[in-house]
């Protein structure tokens, strides 16, 4: 008798879970939609990325038609990224030195 009871409440709480899981889940879905659109960017930039990895012949291309077509763009955008490219090192130097005085992100 005692063990009956036991046994009905578990099952009760059981379908309780159950009922409780079903809500969280139909919720989840509904909250996924927002970010739905920019995932899916994502996506495609990851396989945008994969191909250009598989195809890197074609970056080249790319560079080369550049160089020929606008070589005075080519020449600025590439001074442009060789100093972005030393700024960052310089950030992360100083960053790295003033380490022990930034305060730390959670």
């Amino acid at each position: 008798m005692l063990f009956d009871r036991r046994q009905q409440e578990l099952a009760l709480r059981c379908d309780a879970l159950q009922a409780r899981s079903a809500q969280l889940r139909v919720a989840l879905a509904r909250d996924s939609q927002v970010i739905q659109a920019p995932l899916a960017l994502a996506d495609r930039a990851l396989a945008g990325l994969r191909w250009l990895k598989a195809h890197p012949q074609w970056v080249g291309v790319g560079v080369a038609v550049l160089v020929v077509w606008r070589p005075r763009r080519v020449w600025r955008l590439g001074a442009r990224l060789w100093e972005a490219w030393r700024l960052w090192g310089r950030v992360q130097r100083w960053r790295a030195a003033l380490g022990p005085l930034l305060p730390r992100r959670r």
